[in-house]
């Protein structure tokens, strides 16, 4: 018989939350969430880190590889993807489409549109604009690239006009 692992890696809780049986329907309300590395485990006993009581959380957990069969397996169809590489995503939908790989409808944005650069930490690529010109030639590219929406953050006002279909 295969022995079971204990999951690796950082470990942190989120206290007093309310967990939704997607089959029944019953509501386990007052529950602690434990979190190490990818796993998690209801309810928790002695949490390591805690944040704050949230009361009926809901939780987006990213990472920098798509989890598509955990979408899959509950029941998530469609997802929102805020600003990751247009190429990466337009693989993955490749991919789904091809059945190579079995994952949920991506609307995705592209690049986020700022008057400022992104942080050198961040992991979302960002499209620098200054002027409506800029923010109009950025929008036709979108455009053409087929994108479900657009993502902008901090526009002065004639750019973000600029970003209007015509």
């Amino acid at each position: 018989m295969p022995r079971a692992t204990t999951p690796s890696g950082p470990v942190s809780s989120i206290r007093d939350v309310a967990v939704i049986d997607v089959v029944t329907g019953q509501i386990a309300p007052h529950l602690d969430i434990v979190i190490r590395g990818d796993r998690i485990r209801l309810p928790a006993r002695r949490p390591a880190m805690s944040f704050p009581d949230c009361g009926t959380c809901t939780f987006i957990f990213g990472t920098s590889s798509p989890q598509f069969l955990l979408f899959i397996a509950n029941a998530v169809t469609g997802v929102r993807d805020m600003g990751s590489d247009l190429q990466r995503v337009r693989h993955w939908e490749a991919e789904i489409a091809q059945r190579r790989l079995v994952g949920p409808r991506i609307y995705t944005s592209g690049p986020v549109i700022s008057t400022a650069p992104a942080a050198a930490d961040s992991l979302l690529p960002t499209n620098v604009v200054h002027t409506p010109a800029e923010a109009r030639q950025i929008f036709e590219r979108y455009y053409d690239q087929r994108v479900d929406f657009i993502k902008i953050i901090d526009l002065s006002p004639g750019a973000f006009e600029a970003l209007k279909p015509v």
